[in-house]
């Protein structure tokens, strides 16, 4: 829910581009890295790891763990995360 309908930026962008992107948004996120496709699945598979690994599982799920992250830029266009 964060990264919808936000407006995302580079944190080495100029401050004055991170200023007018947060003027123009109450809804922005920046980013450690260049907010491409492939550079957003591997923040949102961080992410959702690490919420997973801080998840107390007890439901026989404990060895579960994130395989892939994979955001759709187009309908045949698309970037993937693997764990390796």
């Amino acid at each position: 829910n964060g990264f919808d309908h936000s407006t995302l930026f580079w944190e080495k962008e100029s401050k004055v581009y991170k200023a007018a992107m947060k003027s123009q948004s109450r809804r922005w996120v920046q980013l450690p890295v260049s907010p491409t496709a492939e550079q957003l699945t591997r923040v949102i598979f961080v992410a959702a790891q690490t919420l997973l690994d801080l998840t107390d599982r007890v439901n026989g799920d404990e060895s579960a763990r994130l395989y892939s992250v994979i955001l759709h830029e187009t309908e045949t266009g698309y970037a993937q995360c693997f764990r390796e």
